[in-house]
């Protein structure tokens, strides 16, 4: 399903590590990008406990629960899982972003593996790829699976810019970067086929009822928030993307309703705050 290659058409396996930059607020090298370019709409997910060992070379360094905050090390590191429910062989480009379905990001890609990549997206060789929430060395188990929109500038070294957009959500199993190996990261994946399902309790919906009633008052459009699926209310929150995935990562619904509710408690506490004497700063 993610990854999938165009019935029609075979291309080179894909796999490797990446930098890619991203116009605006995205930087190309990983954890350094604060924001991208997207058009707004709905999300959703799912946790599972699917075990793996991460591995450089025979020796395990750490196993992957649903309990730990399921980072991937930088690095050489080759990551073999002892079970892949719902498996998915798909490309992955780490970046420190991550994309909810149904946005829009513009990337600028100028590394060489990562031109092969979107070679073969645009040749149709390639449907899809994903890209995991990557930050300070470490890539999240979640990410977002991504499709080829647009190719808008194209230069004569390979270079381009182009348009993506997220169309799902999955949970890395495990990542295979060995250098001079692999065209570009690849990863094995499970699909999170029920994120379109998620929704805010009762707790949610009154926390969220009363930021809309704060926004008002402030003068804002509250609108994107009047809904009431969990990932429509996370994508206008306005997160940055470690934020996003520490909320996708609760170990169950309710789990990840209650840190969406923490973060809309915060979005409150500073709609209450009063300027500093009337300065252009909040005390906290």
């Amino acid at each position: 399903m993610v990854g999938r290659r165009h019935p029609s058409r075979s291309g080179a396996a894909a796999s490797g590590w990446p930098t890619a930059s991203v116009p605006r607020r995205l930087d190309s090298s990983l954890g350094t990008g604060t924001g991208s370019r997207t058009t707004r709409r709905l999300v959703g997910g799912r946790s599972g406990q699917w075990p793996a060992v991460l591995r450089r070379g025979p020796a395990p360094l750490r196993s992957l629960t649903p309990s730990s905050p399921a980072l991937v090390p930088r690095g050489a590191l080759h990551v073999h899982a002892l079970r892949y429910p719902c498996g998915m062989h798909l490309p992955l480009f780490p970046l420190r972003m991550l994309p909810l379905p149904g946005e829009f990001v513009e990337l600028h890609i100028f590394e060489p593996r990562y031109q092969r990549l979107f070679n073969e997206l645009e040749n149709m060789e390639l449907v899809e790829f994903g890209i995991p929430c990557a930050h300070e060395g470490q890539i999240r188990r979640t990410g977002a699976v991504m499709r080829l929109v647009n190719v808008s500038r194209r230069e004569a070294n390979g270079r381009r810019d182009v348009t993506v957009k997220a169309t799902g959500l999955f949970r890395l199993e495990s990542l295979d970067m060995r250098d001079g190996q692999l065209a570009y990261p690849l990863g094995e994946a499970a699909d999170v086929p029920d994120w379109k399902n998620w929704t805010l309790d009762e707790d949610c919906r009154a926390v969220r009822d009363t930021l809309v009633g704060l926004m008002i008052v402030s003068g804002l459009d509250p609108k994107p928030l009047e809904q009431d699926g969990l990932i429509a209310v996370l994508t206008h929150l306005e997160r940055d993307p470690v934020q996003r995935a520490e909320i996708l990562e609760g170990a169950s619904l309710e789990d990840m309703q209650l840190r969406l509710k923490q973060h809309l408690e915060l979005a409150v506490q500073i709609l209450t705050q009063n300027p500093q004497d009337d300065a252009n700063f909040f005390v906290n």
